[in-house]
């Protein structure tokens, strides 16, 4: 789900975080992510939703910015910038989500 509905990236992360998005996601190379000290698989996430943003002066200066939940509860937001060239372990993470 994308709505779009926020103005800049700062804006969305708060909103999410007010609507529970809001434990600091540490993503591994392995693509498992760390929540308060515990691995989760990243079998067991999902995206629930996600926002773009592209740059003032650039568009191809992009970041979106996703809400992560896993079955237990909503869990935190990721950010992403778009660079082509570069694949991190949250492309990679974001991409395997994306897959489901």
């Amino acid at each position: 789900m994308s709505n779009n509905q926020y103005n800049t990236l700062v804006e969305a992360i708060q909103e999410l975080n007010k609507r529970g998005y809001k434990d600091e996601l540490k993503i591994h190379e392995d693509l498992t992510v760390e929540d308060n000290n515990t691995r989760i698989d990243s079998d067991e996430l999902q995206i629930d939703e996600h926002h773009r943003f592209e740059g003032m002066t650039n568009p191809a200066d992009m970041s979106v910015v996703y809400a992560i939940s896993n079955q237990n509860k909503k869990l935190g937001v990721v950010v992403d910038t778009y660079n082509p060239k570069e694949e991190t372990a949250v492309s990679k993470l974001i991409q395997k989500l994306e897959e489901k």
